[in-house]
């Protein structure tokens, strides 16, 4: 067993990990944030995307909730699901599906908590594909109060039929007392009930935290956790986290906390932390020590590997996840969040010796940063893992609005905005998000970059796709974004950028409608570190042009050069 640690002692920033993007709730009260997770390739680009909850955001009526999509590549948003009606709460729990239906794009899953169908509150959680944002399985909750959906997560292949299954909570179904808790495993494939799990004892609220996707001991199944941290098998609020068998459901251990520990809180899959082929496995008492918090960490073969431990009432173990190498040196790392900490809140690194490799930098409108956590995902092709950290009542764009912070050793170049879904096209031309206006091809032309902003590497390239085959385009850039990023309209599609304008080159589009342009663009731009610049394709589209003004734009992207 590696040593106990006590981790108060040490809040060193990580110089290596910088914010790099951000999402921010719309309104006040909207706690953006309140979940995030990593969610596999959405939009089949061979990088890793992310989804965040939003559940008291007002799309469809107070509360309705909504639960936002990004592009690991260029962090543009790729889907936006609102809840269907007020007091929902979509997006209350957000999460990877995995591939459910063979289509090559892994998929979501959302909880809504509050919908009532035939009961009260007894809760949804829907699966949206990956491909085009189409709903692919509702699974309704059968309990009044039992809020189904309230924590769902991918499950991987369980039941061996090569189709990622998934998992859906309902903590206060009164299965086996009241508010004991169920946790049900369906088929990705065809939607039906592969088994369920009850919670042990009245209150317990089984299924408040769920993971899964990982074949824990090797039988070619994948395995899952699920967290009860109001159980009471010992002591009021103690607690208890379980492993499952994929492969026949059956218990292949388990941990309980003690009075007042809420072992379970949360649990998380936390990669080959000592890379013997397998995973190890971890679960947040938040509770422990009167609110200080502990994180326990096991192999792959249930013995400790390390436990962690708060200080004071900063709630460490509140959320748990995977970091994967986010460093740069090999180290494999466990992301921990202690909302409670004093000043706003705490996200900070593990290593897989159980040492405290430093602190996030916690945003300044910080309010509980770290409520939520999520890593072990490469956004950008650098080979450093990125990591995000939620925060519900982060106040920035008023009182519990939230935000979710991407954080990048490398950082991500470009932010998409100046679309044809939210933009207002000329002739009724609306496109996709991510997307320009549509333009003859049927689409529109979308920007993204690989590569970082870093001025002294100078690799950015950006590649535009969905063009007219053999048109010329021009990459242009200014420095101010036209209507705070909706863009105005111009020729067939839209104007997002204006000021110091810059041509930086022409190029004749592939017989796919693709091209590209850079490295060398920082140089060629005169581009500095620190600085802000918005960058758009404008292309020729004659012929059967939508508008019929023969020509067109593509989204914009906004980079922040860096050194």
């Amino acid at each position: 067993m590696r040593p106990l640690l006590a981790l108060g002692l040490l809040a060193a920033p990580l110089p290596a990990q910088e914010a790099v993007l951000w999402s921010l709730g719309e309104s006040p009260g909207d706690r953006l944030g309140a979940c995030v997770a990593a969610c596999g390739d959405v939009d089949g680009d061979g990088f890793p995307d992310w989804i965040v909850g939003v559940p008291k955001a007002d799309a469809n009526g107070p509360n309705s909730g909504s639960a936002l999509v990004y592009s690991g590549l260029s962090g543009g948003l790729l889907f936006r699901f609102d809840g269907a009606a007020s007091g929902v709460e979509l997006g209350s729990a957000v999460g990877g599906a995995g591939d459910v239906n063979g289509d090559g794009h892994d998929d979501l899953i959302v909880g809504a908590p509050r919908r009532s169908v035939g009961f009260l509150s007894n809760g949804e959680a829907l699966v949206f594909s990956g491909a085009d944002g189409s709903v692919l399985h509702t699974i309704t909750g059968t309990h009044q109060f039992g809020f189904t959906g309230s924590a769902v997560a991918g499950a991987g292949d369980v039941d061996g039929d090569g189709k990622s299954d998934f998992l859906v909570a309902t903590p206060y179904a009164d299965t086996n007392g009241i508010d004991s808790g169920e946790v049900e495993v369906y088929s990705g494939q065809s939607g039906a009930l592969i088994r369920a799990h009850s919670g042990d004892t009245p209150g317990a609220h089984y299924g408040s935290a769920l993971a899964g996707g990982r074949d824990v001991n090797g039988d070619g199944r994948c395995d899952y956790l699920v967290g009860a941290p109001a159980d009471g098998t010992n002591g009021t609020d103690a607690g208890i986290a379980k492993l499952y068998s994929g492969l026949d459901g059956s218990a292949l251990g388990y941990q309980l906390g003690t009075t007042g520990d809420r072992l379970g809180a949360c649990v998380a899959f936390l990669g080959d932390l000592d890379q013997n082929g397998r995973d190890e496995y971890g679960f947040g008492a938040p509770g422990f020590g009167g609110g200080a918090g502990a994180v326990y960490v096991r192999d792959d073969a249930g013995a400790p590997l390390f436990s962690a431990f708060g200080t004071s009432t900063e709630g460490l173990g509140s959320s748990l996840a995977a970091a994967g190498q986010p460093l740069g040196d090999g180290t494999h790392c466990v992301l921990v969040g202690a909302p409670l900490a004093g000043g706003g809140g705490r996200a900070l690194l593990l290593t897989a010796s159980g040492a405290v490799a430093g602190d996030l930098p916690r945003p300044s409108q910080a309010a509980s940063f770290g409520a939520s956590v999520a890593g072990g995902f490469d956004a950008n092709g650098d080979g450093r893992d990125e990591l995000l950290v939620g925060d519900p009542t982060d106040d920035e764009a008023g009182n519990d609005s939230g935000r979710a912070t991407l954080y990048s050793s490398a950082p991500l170049a470009g932010q998409t905005l100046c679309d044809g879904a939210t933009g207002p096209c000329p002739c009724a031309n609306q496109s996709a998000a991510g997307e320009g206006c549509t333009n003859s091809t049927g689409q529109g032309a979308t920007l993204v970059t690989t590569g970082t902003a870093s001025v002294a590497l100078d690799g950015l390239q950006f590649h535009a796709a969905g063009l007219p085959s053999s048109k010329p385009a021009v990459l242009f850039s200014g420095v101010n974004a036209v209507d705070g990023g909706v863009g105005q309209p111009f020729k067939d599609g839209l104007l997002c950028t204006t000021g110091q304008s810059l041509r930086l080159g022409v190029r004749f589009a592939s017989t796919a409608g693709t091209a590209s342009w850079g490295p060398g663009i920082a140089a060629e731009g005169d581009f500095a570190a620190g600085t802000a610049r918005f960058f758009q394709v404008w292309y020729r589209d004659p012929g059967l042009s939508v508008c019929g003004f023969g020509s067109n734009t593509s989204a914009a992207l906004r980079v922040d050069f860096s050194e």
